[in-house]
């Protein structure tokens, strides 16, 4: 978790500010720092949050099933 520093909330840090110099080798990384969001934005934000999560769970579920059936069918083809 990055914590934003003192005195800058008048405008949010520029996109990768939690890595060294603002570089995400990886473009993994999510910022959530709001200030004093309202209850309301801070739901529909996680909705969105919860969805992309969702998404990138099935996404690595259904490489790991086609991994895991393209090899046994694999062996039998040599053989």
């Amino acid at each position: 978790m990055t914590i934003p520093r003192q005195g800058r909330r008048d405008r949010p840090d520029p996109a990768g500010a939690a890595f060294p110099h603002g570089h995400d080798p990886h473009d993994r990384n999510i910022r959530l720092a709001p200030s004093f969001p309202v209850l309301d934005d801070v739901q529909t934000a996680m909705t969105g949050v919860a969805t992309c999560i969702a998404l990138a769970a099935a996404e690595h579920l259904q490489a790991r099933h086609q991994t895991e059936r393209s090899t046994p069918e694999d062996a039998s083809l040599e053989s």
